[in-house]
């Protein structure tokens, strides 16, 4: 099992996004560590491994940090809210998502939203602004994302 592990570690680390270069070797151990306990729902376990690269600026463990955090506490928090912003401040898609579909209002409640947005629908338009041009260069991920998207919108 552990080497298992270990192999998929390795496959990750090998054909890593580029992006994620910037982190150091212990930081991207401890965010691959984080993804496969996220992934094996121990989100509570997960978390203080991908508060490591989350801190570190990686928008993929921000995004799965913040996943951790709302599904440990059954809603949106301020402090998921903080992590899917920061990953969505690099453009990801998964984190708009959430942000306009799973976290309800809460920057708007709270009058603490980032330069722009007002409400769960900036998020959405946000998503769709930022997928399509990838969308339409033929990025699978993109046409994903904005399948859902556009399902959010379109009742």
């Amino acid at each position: 099992m552990i080497k298992k592990s270990l192999f998929i570690a390795l496959l990750i680390i090998a054909f890593a996004n580029p992006a994620s270069a910037e982190l150091s070797s212990e930081q991207q151990a401890a965010k691959i560590q984080g993804i496969i306990l996220y992934n094996q729902y121990k989100a509570v376990s997960a978390t203080p491994f991908l508060t490591i690269a989350s801190e570190a600026g990686d928008h993929e463990a921000q995004y799965y940090l913040g996943e951790s955090l709302r599904r440990k506490n059954n809603y949106m928090t301020p402090e998921a809210r903080k992590w899917y912003e920061a990953s969505a401040a690099q453009d990801d898609y998964y984190s708009m998502f959430q942000l306009a579909t799973a976290g309800g209002d809460l920057c708007a409640v709270a009058s603490k939203c980032p330069s722009g947005i007002k409400s769960a629908g900036d998020w959405l338009e946000l998503l769709i602004k930022t997928a399509e041009p990838h969308a339409i260069k033929g990025d699978a991920e993109a046409m994903a994302i904005m399948y859902n998207a556009k399902s959010v919108t379109d009742p």
